[in-house]
């Protein structure tokens, strides 16, 4: 079973252990030549990077810190 974290009640399934997941919108800015990357699931996450590769790395990093700061 996965839970999503924007769901009713996600925050504390993540904590007790369920899997969570996090949906992350990713767009490419053509003109900027980035790809961006923001989620409902998890205020405050905003990447940009200039590689699809790039914008999963820093997200792995990003997320664990911001569901700390987001109690």
């Amino acid at each position: 079973m996965r839970y999503r974290l924007g769901w009713p009640m996600g925050k504390a399934m993540a904590r007790i252990g369920v899997p969570t997941l996090i949906r992350v919108n990713v767009i490419r800015d053509e003109e900027a030549g980035v790809y961006v990357g923001t989620s409902f699931d998890l205020r405050g996450l905003v990447i940009e990077a200039g590689t699809f590769e790039e914008l999963v790395r820093e997200a792995e990093e990003m997320i664990p810190c911001l569901l700390d700061g987001n109690e």
